[in-house]
């Protein structure tokens, strides 16, 4: 499975939009306007499938916590 991730317009860092999908079924979605609010700038962005990307997703086991580089 996959994430849907989208880059912050105002911070220019990416972040995932929560939806999780595969290939076939993003490439099928229609390039409308959606909605993703953004944890960098704690706004919310439109974007459109053509300016977000598909990102294979990480087991939960693997995350590392940012603040002290331990797993969580």
């Amino acid at each position: 499975m996959a994430e849907i991730w989208i880059g912050c317009p105002d911070t220019g860092r990416e972040f995932s939009t929560g939806i999780h999908t595969d290939k076939a079924s993003f490439d099928a979605l229609p390039d409308v306007v959606a909605h993703a609010w953004c944890p960098h700038c704690r706004r919310e962005h439109d974007w459109r499938k053509r300016d977000a990307r598909l990102a294979e997703t990480i087991p939960t086991a693997s995350w590392v916590n940012a603040r002290d580089g331990r797993r969580s």
